[in-house]
């Protein structure tokens, strides 16, 4: 057996003495040396002809799948242009508002599979300039994020970890620090209801960490750094975490809606008195969490963030109970459930 193509040495003996080559040493060659190099080699790249196939051959009995999977890859490959990245990115926007409408993984099927065939295609084309590539590839995280955010709201975290890691590698791709700290900000969030909370910490101040906080604009900064702040409350962090409350309340403060990205287009005041809340909940202050809480549930637009505003209530009605307040806790929470149960969006993470 040759030690660097793994071809067993009788077949070259073989065409030596005078006997007809097979004609499948090429595509054995191929094959092997893919194997070694742990990549897809066609028979162009390593200077062999492509022989024609017989009707076997064609009917696929001996084709190498990965080379062919490969050549059918660059006889398919497409020219990415501007507005295919436009269309991947109005269904990012689609997606998410169908989300944070209904929760619970609606829709996540269609995400993946989008995600896995259309986008996927589009990953591997050709790019009119390198703008578009890093484009797409951002885009792409955010469908994978999404995807992740849609698993993790069922309840299905092994899966969200799954699609939060790609995300992220994506962003890498991309050049794109601030999705990268969007998604890790994920990560985080998903840490601390899983109650893992030093790692939460690590993912969360991974999250604020250099150009992934400064290159961010101020709405996805008060957003990530709210999450910062809650990791810091669940790690015993009470004055870290009050530090960056006050940070992340600047920075939405700071947030003209100009040149923002779309992902970030939830985050306004209703969404950062929730997540204020909780870190004043999990630091031990349920009367700030209640006033916080109840700010939130009076600020939300309900209609267009249901599924948000039906679990801000849960919450309150949970920190009710804790203050020893039943009777107003059970009206709090009946009125989450006629909202969970019109809009179907109670998610079982919840």
């Amino acid at each position: 057996m040759d030690e660097l193509t793994g071809v067993g040495r009788s077949h070259v003996s073989h065409w030596i003495a005078g006997s007809k080559p097979s004609g499948r040493a090429p595509v054995l060659l191929c094959e092997a040396l893919s194997r070694k190099l742990g990549r897809a080699l066609t028979l162009e790249d390593i200077g062999l002809p492509t022989p024609l196939l017989s009707s076997s051959d064609m009917l696929g009995w001996r084709v190498d799948t990965l080379a062919a999977l490969t050549e059918l890859g660059r006889v398919a490959s497409m020219t990415v242009g501007k507005g295919d990245v436009d269309a991947v990115q109005d269904m990012v926007s689609l997606f998410s508002r169908v989300d944070q409408r209904r929760g619970g993984g609606h829709a996540r099927s269609a995400v993946v599979q989008y995600l896995s065939s259309d986008v996927a295609s589009y990953l591997c084309g050709r790019y009119v300039d390198e703008k578009l590539r890093r484009d797409m590839f951002s885009a792409a995280s955010e469908l994978s994020y999404l995807a992740g955010w849609m698993a993790f709201d069922n309840g299905e975290h092994n899966v969200a970890q799954h699609y939060f890691t790609v995300a992220v590698k994506l962003a890498a791709e991309a050049d794109n620090p601030a999705m990268a700290g969007h998604v890790l900000r994920a990560m985080a969030h998903q840490a601390i209801d899983l109650g893992h909370h030093k790692h939460a910490l690590d993912l969360a101040n991974a999250s604020v960490h250099g150009d992934r906080y400064e290159t961010a604009a101020p709405r996805e900064r008060a957003l990530i750094g709210v999450v910062h702040a809650r990791a810091l409350a669940v790690n015993g962090e009470t004055q870290s975490s009050a530090r960056a409350l006050l940070r992340a309340e600047d920075d939405l403060a700071a947030a003209q809606g100009d040149d923002e990205p779309g992902r970030v287009f939830f985050f306004a005041e209703a969404s950062l008195a929730h997540e204020t809340a909780c870190a004043l909940r999990d630091t031990g202050d349920l009367g700030g969490a209640t006033s916080h809480f109840r700010r939130s549930v009076r600020t939300r637009k309900a209609a267009a963030f249901t599924r948000t505003h039906a679990v801000t209530l849960g919450y309150l009605g949970a920190v009710q109970a804790r203050q020893g307040e039943i009777e107003e806790a059970c009206a709090t929470w009946s009125r989450a459930r006629v909202i969970a149960c019109w809009c179907n969006c109670w998610s079982r993470r919840r």
